[in-house]
């Protein structure tokens, strides 16, 4: 028999594949979540002004990624807010990795010629237990840790089991 729990995980991760993160070890973790986790936490995390020039070799992913839709691309680049912070994370064996905002560095580099923008920048061994995907559902706080844009989703899927 199929959990229902299977069944929105499964829905989760292929909906919204691009709101997850995956550590070297496998582990997946929701973006939003650790986002939420270094807002509450930001006098540790956030770096005001943090040198571009430290995550331009991020960009190579971000040219991956789209060079199949370049126009899709370009315009969901476009509507990127760079006010929003980037989440960076630190890794001992490969150093700073953009987690979630390559749009915005991408717009902040080639359009807005930034030098500098505003970052969270979280050890991945700071990262908390609760923000990884197989927790999601389990958790005594779903809104934390579901996406917003998921929530809704869940409802209906909910209801059709």
């Amino acid at each position: 028999m199929i959990k229902l729990k299977d069944i929105l995980m499964e829905q989760i991760l292929e909906s919204f594949k691009d709101s997850i993160m995956q550590d070297d070890n496998g582990v997946k973790r929701s973006v939003e979540a650790v986002v939420k986790f270094a807002e509450k936490n930001k006098e540790k995390y956030f770096k005001k002004d943090f040198p571009i020039s430290k995550l331009k070799h991020e960009l190579k992913w971000w040219d991956k990624q789209n060079k199949d839709n370049a126009k899709k691309s370009n315009a969901r680049m476009m509507k990127a807010d760079t006010s929003y912070p980037l989440l960076v994370i630190k890794n001992d064996s490969y150093g700073l990795s953009v987690a979630d905002g390559l749009n915005r560095l991408k717009k902040a580099i080639d359009i807005e010629k930034k030098k500098v923008i505003d970052v969270y920048i979280v050890p991945e061994q700071d990262i908390p237990d609760y923000t990884k995907v197989d927790n999601l559902l389990e958790s005594e706080s779903p809104n934390l840790l579901i996406p917003r844009r998921v929530e809704g989703r869940i409802e209906k899927l909910i209801q059709t089991y």
